[in-house]
């Protein structure tokens, strides 16, 4: 017959096995503090350089283009339209799925054609490369939009095809004066107003 355990046993069994479970959660207690502070930190961490790099990125110029099918996988460029346009200087990229897409950090005058293997029939389009998106449709009469310079420019171009359509009448050439008037005094100070007085010295104000 087993001897009966003592009083002070009893209470040195009961004691360890409290110490063990108050061992346990101190270290269940211990464990997720260091994982939350892990996440935490992690966390803080990861949020600031974010925001870094949102402060330190500058605007960009998105430019998404369509073509038609036939121009799959082909090669198409945008170029400079002034200063060098050795491969230092422009940039390309490959059609795929009818789209193409560039991006600029820089505001300037830049023309966008297709490898002149394949540019038969096909206009180029002058573009200006200003922060926001830009939407250019190539083909027999190219087109551009989605930014001010570029809705800007589409609009005077339309009034140049409607001069040229209309045998360069009088009428015609008055309103594509006093068109383009309009649009060197909304663009000032930007590529597309010196564009414009370049190629049309009678829209400088007098």
């Amino acid at each position: 017959m087993p001897r009966p355990r003592l009083l002070s046993e009893k209470c040195f069994l009961v004691f360890s096995f409290n110490r063990k479970v108050l061992s346990l959660y101190d270290n269940f207690d211990i464990y997720f503090m260091k994982k939350f502070f892990l996440m935490f930190y992690g966390g803080l961490v990861a949020f600031m350089i974010l925001i870094l790099s949102g402060c330190n990125s500058a605007p960009r110029c998105h430019i998404i283009g369509y073509v038609n099918a036939s121009l799959e996988g082909k090669k198409i460029y945008l170029v400079p339209l002034f200063g060098p346009q050795d491969k230092d200087h422009f940039d390309s990229t490959f059609i795929h799925n009818h789209h193409f897409f560039f991006k600029k950090d820089s505001t300037e005058l830049a023309i966008v054609r297709v490898d002149y293997h394949y540019r038969y029939g096909l206009e180029d389009m002058l573009v200006i490369t200003e922060p926001g998106q830009v939407k250019v449709t190539i083909g027999p009469i190219s087109s551009c939009g989605g930014t001010p310079q570029n809705d800007s420019l589409q609009a005077w171009k339309k009034e140049v095809m409607r001069f040229r359509q209309n045998a360069r009448s009088p009428l015609a050439a008055a309103r594509l004066k006093v068109r383009t008037l309009q649009i060197v005094a909304h663009v000032k100070a930007n590529p597309l107003h010196d564009f414009l007085q370049s190629v049309y010295p009678t829209s400088k104000t007098q």
